[in-house]
């Protein structure tokens, strides 16, 4: 059914609150554990180049909307992997760069990320440089403290809850680093400064440029789909399996993927997706945790002893780091939380479908001798 304008409009506005609220539920829960010194960071291997290309795909289109140039590039040499928690990384980078874009209106956003080596541990540092509103040095002294903005004219004319800094602050400290402003002159634009400390990757790969291999070519297909803006045919000779009990998620999921080229394929409990990811070779499996019958745990960790090599991320509305040790324990590749967006969804696939490419993976079974290595 063709949508008019109208009804375009009002279901955009449902969406971009419905953003809103679970943004702010989101910053009210963590801003909590942070008061109650129970904020949990971990330190894992962490494709920087994939992270910050996400990142930048995230808000190419606001930008565009908003007629300004967001340019994310290396200043530097940066390691292409290091050891971090991507989730509090991604976080950060979302709030301070999110918040640039919303107040510039004209000109641009340039993000800047440079590597300050140090022994054993380095530094990732990434300026945000905007050319929006700007600051006065009397407003400044305010920014970082919780609900608070600039000023009231702030909120109400841009909108937003005065968590995004305070918590990005609380969080790089977390991973042993910081956020500031560097420098700022009201309507002249400013500058912040997230830093974190961190370990290269053991084979310490360095970045100087992120649109290297911007073009990739996934499941057969012809070179040039961009998996970084997450549209166009990025997964076209992809092959999905979406396992979920809720036909409204199914039915969302597919058009969204087979939109952007994938074929897709669904079960609705745990003994499906498992009856069809073992008779069909498939690049990802998308994974509802809940389900009746099998849960989607139960399934991957049946699909893991049947020697099931394929990339399987886990779907659950619950985004503690609990559920997701859970998932990860089970089999899992990675755990996404829903609501999730057309944007990540594709982004997501697209990698893991990637990641299944090269190991050729698929759902082939090991073999006797593999199994009993």
């Amino acid at each position: 059914m063709r949508l008019n304008r109208d009804q375009s409009t009002s279901l955009g506005t449902v969406a971009r609150n419905g953003a809103q609220l679970l943004k702010l539920i989101d910053q009210i829960l963590d801003i909590s554990k942070v008061e109650a010194d129970r904020l949990e960071v971990e330190a894992v291997e962490t494709d920087l180049r994939a992270l910050l290309l996400d990142v930048r795909a995230l808000f190419a289109q606001q930008a565009r909307d908003t007629g300004i140039a967001l340019e994310v590039r290396c200043a530097s040499p940066v390691p292409a992997k290091l050891f971090t928690d991507p989730t509090r990384l991604r976080q950060v980078l979302t709030n301070v760069i999110g918040n640039a874009i919303k107040f510039t209106s004209k000109g641009y956003v340039k993000v800047h990320v440079s590597w300050l080596r140090g022994d054993p541990l380095g530094r990732l540092q990434v300026c945000i440089e905007d050319t929006g509103v700007g600051i006065a040095p009397e407003q400044a002294a305010r920014l970082f403290h919780p609900f608070v903005q600039a000023d009231s004219s702030t909120t109400r004319q841009f909108g937003g809850t005065g968590l995004g800094l305070a918590l990005s602050r609380r969080i790089a400290e977390a991973l042993g680093g910081l956020v500031r402003l560097d420098a700022s002159c009201p309507g002249a634009g400013s500058t912040f400064v997230v830093e974190i400390e961190a370990a290269c990757a053991h084979d310490r790969a360095f970045l100087t440029d992120l649109d290297a291999v911007r073009a990739v070519s996934v499941g057969g297909a012809v070179g040039g789909a961009v998996v970084a803006d997450g549209g166009g045919d990025c997964l076209l000779g992809t092959r999905v399996l979406v396992v979920d009990d809720a036909a409204d998620n199914r039915t969302l999921m597919k058009r969204f993927l087979t939109a952007a080229g994938a074929h897709v394929d669904s079960a609705c409990d745990g003994f499906g997706g498992v009856e069809k990811a073992l008779g069909a070779s498939y690049h990802v499996v998308l994974m509802d945790v809940q389900m009746p019958k099998m849960d989607g745990h139960a399934a991957t960790t049946f699909l893991r002893t049947r020697g099931y090599r394929g990339r399987i991320i886990a779907l659950t509305a619950h985004a503690l780091k609990e559920e997701r040790e859970l998932s990860l324990k089970a089999g899992c590749d990675d755990h996404l939380t829903k609501p999730i967006d057309r944007r990540t969804l594709i982004l997501e696939v697209a990698r893991h479908a990637r990641e299944s490419e090269r190991e050729g993976a698929g759902s082939r079974l090991m073999t006797p001798s593999e199994a009993g290595r």
